[in-house]
């Protein structure tokens, strides 16, 4: 028990998987994508449409989120899906077409 007060003290935050993270660092995936992580890293990203997310291991996660849905922070995009970190700490994926930025 001590050693998570001392994470939470420390300013670290636990997903709902368990997984410690530090809230607002994201990973890069190359340094030639770096400045489009960095214009992207404070962008929100807000459901338009009835959107099922999609979690990094493939799995999908329901209930679907209703329109105008904050999701969580713009970390990158794999094709037509676009990356996001969410409140908890946890990667998604969404269809870029179902979004719109902040």
């Amino acid at each position: 028990m001590k050693i998570r007060t001392e994470f939470r003290r420390m300013g670290l935050q636990q997903n709902a998987k368990g997984i410690w993270f530090i809230p607002g660092i994201n990973g890069f995936g190359n340094i030639d994508a770096l400045d489009q992580d960095i214009d992207q890293e404070w962008n929100l990203a807000i459901v338009e449409y009835p959107t099922v997310l999609q979690a990094t291991d493939g799995s999908y996660i329901l209930p679907e989120l209703a329109p105008d849905t904050v999701v969580g922070y713009i970390t990158g995009n794999k094709g037509s899906m676009t990356q996001i970190l969410t409140q908890s700490g946890e990667t998604v994926l969404a269809p870029t077409a179902n979004l719109s930025y902040v």
